[in-house]
């Protein structure tokens, strides 16, 4: 029993040694006595992904003119007809005054419909009338991002409802790089 005791109070006085020691450590040379750190430290890349805080998702596809919860990729691509928009500088501007850093538009959903001139399919802002067949929603979500100084992500969605090649995996994986290959080398940095 006094062995015992005695290794318990040698293991005490040791871990308060410690505890006087890591004091010492982190007062020395730290006169705001901050405290060490405590690994896992976070990359600098995690640090930034966490600064952005609250970021906007935006879905303006072509179940917006559809009317339709789901889309099925078979719509005609003269149905993606918008007026005045998409407004991407009005999106990006709320989006601020919201306090938001950034935002992701879907660009892809699984009906097909691509909203950038995409060389992959037909299904795209390409082969409908608005801005005769020169619409880019991509390109004018990248402008307004620039204007404002905020952050662009982008969603594209791996299912594809319009690829006759979906179910043939070397041949849809071709198409969905090359269509990712476009959208990470033509506008810039995504974020």
């Amino acid at each position: 029993m006094k062995k015992t005791l005695l290794t318990l109070s040698l293991a005490l006085v040791a871990a308060g040694m410690n505890a006087q020691l890591a004091l010492k450590q982190q007062t020395l040379g730290n006169p705001d006595n901050e405290p060490l750190p405590v690994h896992p430290v976070p990359s600098e890349r995690q640090i930034k992904w966490n600064e952005t805080e609250f970021y906007a998702f935006f879905h303006y596809g072509m179940n917006t003119f559809t009317n339709a919860e789901w889309g099925n990729g078979d719509e005609d691509e003269s149905r993606y007809a918008p007026t005045s928009k998409p407004n991407p500088e009005q999106w990006r501007s709320a989006v601020k005054a919201a306090g938001m850093k950034g935002g992701t538009p879907v660009l892809k959903h699984h009906d097909g419909f691509c909203l950038w001139p995409t060389a992959t399919t037909r299904h795209s802002v390409a082969s409908s009338a608005w801005r005769g067949g020169k619409g880019d929603v991509v390109g004018e979500l990248r402008e307004a991002c620039n204007r404002h100084g905020m952050k662009l992500g982008l969603y594209l969605s791996p299912w594809d409802r319009n690829a006759e090649c979906y179910g043939d995996s070397p041949r849809y994986n071709d198409m969905l790089v090359a269509q990712l290959t476009e959208l990470l080398t033509r506008y810039g940095r995504i974020d």
